[in-house]
């Protein structure tokens, strides 16, 4: 019997960190001992662990390495859980430059064919071979700094052009928006992300979500035009607080109007959501489709707010 992609977390303040890795040991040599009881078996040569937190926090550590099972394992810089790849920083550096150097090949692989196939065909073979792989977990990925997201973008303009048959140096926001319906990835990591906030709001989640949210510390201001919302953070809160998602998704949740907040479910919601944002994207520049949570040169905890991220590929 085996398992694929079973993980183990735990946190604390890098001071700690000796604490951290014997109470991450103590864990699994409990483990082991139910596998034992149980006729199960850990794979030691694939599992990993990595280490997580601000950069500068992280190269101040060094190497961390855990002892299980006689066998030592050092700490990676990345590895893959459930085909997201994740890093010692998050900003997804790894994962999205896995992901567009992939799709930048099957691009390339259909030139060839281009004029061969008409446009319909060609959006179906895009949204079929090209599309998944960007959307993939990309409420999760879609905060990671400009770097990282203009290469996406980049990528879906490519696509845009490949479609639509226009010249490299086109403009094409306004046709991929109005045309073929593709979201940025800063409107791609609103819809996904705004998609679970809707599945928590009904209660269609899994119980570890209930009170995930605050909508209570929140403050809304409405003008002719737009409706502002600050969530209230306690006064020594971290920056990278308003990078998770139980704050992101709070903040935009309400620049969402109210007619599709209601939505009676979750297939109209994600319609109406999706002509919103398409409707805003259409209205911004070219040059202005930037996420506000897509600064440069910033840690991004978005997902995970843990020091050490264990991940056990195979039982």
């Amino acid at each position: 019997m085996f398992a694929d992609d079973t993980n183990l977390k735990i946190s604390g303040p890098p001071e700690n960190i000796k604490y951290i890795i014997e109470c991450l040991e103590n864990d699994l040599n409990r483990i082991i001992c139910w596998m034992n009881e149980n006729n199960l078996s850990l794979n030691v040569d694939k599992t990993q662990f990595i280490l997580i937190g601000r950069p500068h926090i992280v190269k101040s550590i060094g190497t961390v390495t855990i002892n299980i099972n006689n066998a030592v394992i050092h700490s990676a810089t990345s590895l893959k859980c459930l085909g997201l790849i994740f890093d010692d920083s998050l900003d997804w550096t790894n994962h999205i430059t896995d992901k567009v150097r992939k799709c930048n090949g099957i691009l390339y692989s259909l030139y060839p064919i281009q004029n061969i196939i008409n446009e319909t065909n060609r959006k179906i073979i895009i949204n079929t071979k090209i599309m998944p792989i960007i959307r993939y977990m990309s409420s999760l990925w879609g905060s990671a700094p400009l770097y990282n997201t203009n290469l996406v973008e980049e990528l879906i303009r490519k696509c845009a052009r490949f479609v639509l048959g226009i010249r490299k140096y086109d403009c094409v926001l306004n046709l991929l928006t109005n045309t073929l319906f593709w979201l940025m990835p800063k409107y791609l990591y609103i819809y996904e992300a705004l998609k679970i906030v809707y599945k928590i709001c009904k209660g269609d989640c899994p119980d570890i979500f209930n009170g995930y949210l605050d909508f209570n510390n929140i403050t809304i201001r409405s003008t002719r035009s737009k409706t502002y919302t600050n969530v209230l953070l306690p006064n020594n809160s971290s920056k990278i607080i308003e990078r998770t998602f139980s704050y992101v998704g709070v903040q935009e949740w309400y620049q969402v109007p109210i007619s599709i907040r209601e939505s009676d479910n979750i297939t109209i919601f994600k319609r109406n959501l999706l002509k919103h944002l398409l409707n805003l994207q259409c209205n911004t520049s070219d040059t202005d489709i930037v996420s506000p949570y897509n600064e440069i040169n910033c840690c991004n905890l978005s997902c995970i707010e843990s020091v050490v991220n264990f991940n056990q590929s195979n039982l």
